[in-house]
């Protein structure tokens, strides 16, 4: 595979946005100049990049002017601003993890309504386990399908879950449950919740 990036941890990472733009996700010739634009070794320019890239697609889904325009480009900004903060995590306090946060969340739920499916959003709480994420149907028929329960990885997103797992599943005619726990994304980074041995699944997932 080719190097796009000078640096083994960014060049791995970026790795995850080439596999996003087969979903849609992320489109390659940004993608790529964003890459080329970052200096190697350096976080804040990784940072600053992706949050450019982020902040121009957001304004190209603000000004679509079609559902699947706007679509696309929600999902690109969502996935740039979840670059953004990846190399933030090991500082909870870190603005740019905050921020570049919020923005991935916002742009991915800009994105839920124009999506080819049926979304319900989760959040709440049960027995000190808390649980945020999205559960992805073909359709609101109904219908029984299987269920694809896709939580997320330590460096990863309810969000993010979209493009990893949702697309694959619904395309078989799957539903996808993709959710966030303790020490996974916006369950530590907002509420500072993390990991821990003793968790027990959430009997309403």
């Amino acid at each position: 595979m080719p190097t796009f990036i000078d640096d083994p941890a960014f060049d791995q990472q970026f790795s995850r946005t080439l596999n996003a733009t087969s979903r849609g996700s992320a489109d390659l010739g940004e993608a790529i100049a964003v890459a080329a634009r970052i200096t190697p070794g350096d976080f804040t320019s990784w940072s600053t990049e992706w949050i450019a890239a982020g902040d121009h697609a957001r304004t190209a889904a603000q000004q679509a002017g079609d559902p699947v325009g706007a679509r696309r480009a929600w999902l690109r900004a969502a996935e740039y601003y979840r670059q953004a903060f990846f190399f933030a995590r090991t500082d909870l306090d870190d603005p740019v993890l905050h921020s570049a946060y919020a923005a991935h969340v916002d742009a991915f739920q800009a994105a839920v309504p124009l999506l080819d499916c049926s979304t319900t959003s989760l959040d709440f709480e049960q027995d000190g386990v808390v649980a945020h994420g999205y559960l992805f149907r073909p359709d609101d028929s109904g219908r029984p399908r299987p269920t694809v329960i896709a939580p997320a990885g330590y460096d990863s997103t309810a969000e993010n879950g979209w493009y990893l797992n949702a697309v694959s599943a619904l395309e078989r005619d799957m539903n996808c449950l993709v959710f966030e726990g303790p020490g996974q994304g916006g369950v530590l980074f907002d509420r500072k919740i993390p990991l821990r041995p003793t968790t027990r699944p959430c009997s309403r997932l």
